[in-house]
């Protein structure tokens, strides 16, 4: 009887301490697994954020380049468009041209062509300009995207150019609302915007121009932006023509929201000319890093 007590006795003793070893074990392991999670989610979290902002970045080039490689189009004259369709003058990635007198529209039809020299980037679909007159002494030029895609990212919507004869013969003022961007993925991005091009002629031909104004819209993330142009941007036609499509120069203060009670991200976009007609951009980023971008 008494070596039955002892026994168990013994066995009492023992197994709480074992009981207390595995219970520690457990939550030895356990927060030794939180622990590494963690690290692993924080780790995870720096990249994300990391590559969501250098992805937001190339959003901006994206969406500065959609919007502007089109903008020669807009600013050439109906005569241009009549004299390069009668001379068979070439224009910025070879379109098909078009010229209806009687409805005084334009119509650029862009393909694959291999034998274009100055089809840097894809461009497919066209892009109609309607010409017309308010008054005698204003002129208006819509700009209209029919199934265009550039880069992959199509646009809908249309551009409005103002040409007032009494003001100065070299400026043009231009409006849009809501001129939405589709990226390949299907994300979309609606912008509007304001801006003053100011050219510069020679025997009535285009052969530059500047551009200043502002963007506003919604980026692919849902977040508020707006973009103002704080050193002119500068092109050059003999440089386009080539198919260089980036200005010469040119800086772009971005600034992107981060929702209610967040400062919003400044990002700085700066058109520098390389050599020649090639333009480098590079984008700083709020976190001081840079991005650039080539054609």
């Amino acid at each position: 009887m008494h070596a039955y007590f002892f026994s168990n006795f013994q066995i009492l003793l023992k197994e709480p301490s074992f009981t207390i070893i595995s219970v520690c074990m457990k939550k030895f392991i356990t927060l030794a697994f939180v622990a590494l999670f963690c690290l692993a989610c924080d780790s995870e979290t720096e990249r994300t954020l990391s590559t969501d902002l250098q992805v937001e970045g190339t959003e901006v080039f994206n969406i500065s380049l959609a919007f502007e490689e089109s903008l020669y189009f807009g600013l050439l004259s109906l005569d241009d468009y009549r004299i390069a369709e009668r001379d068979s003058i070439s224009l910025p990635g070879c379109p098909i041209l078009s010229v209806d007198n009687d409805s005084s529209q334009v119509r650029l039809t862009f393909q694959a062509n291999p034998a274009c020299d100055s089809q840097k980037l894809e461009r497919n679909g066209s892009i109609l300009i309607n010409f017309s007159r308010n008054t005698s002494t204003e002129s208006i030029r819509t700009l209209i995207y029919d199934d265009y895609s550039i880069k992959g990212i199509h646009l809908d919507g249309d551009r409005s150019f103002t040409v007032v004869r009494n003001g100065s013969p070299a400026s043009i003022q231009e409006s849009f609302t809501n001129l939405r961007m589709t990226n390949p993925r299907g994300s979309t991005t609606r912008i509007s915007g304001n801006f003053s091009h100011q050219l510069q002629l020679s025997n009535r031909q285009l052969i530059g121009f500047t551009s200043t104004g502002q963007l506003s819209g919604i980026n692919i993330a849902g977040r508020e932006f707006t973009m103002q142009q704080t050193s002119p941007r500068q092109y050059l036609t003999t440089c386009l023509l080539q198919g260089n499509l980036l200005a010469q120069q040119g800086v772009e203060r971005w600034s992107i929201s981060r929702g209610q009670n967040k400062n919003a991200v400044q990002h700085t976009l700066t058109f520098s000319l390389s050599s020649n007609c090639e333009t480098n951009a590079n984008l700083s980023l709020s976190d001081g890093r840079s991005l650039s971008f080539k054609l």
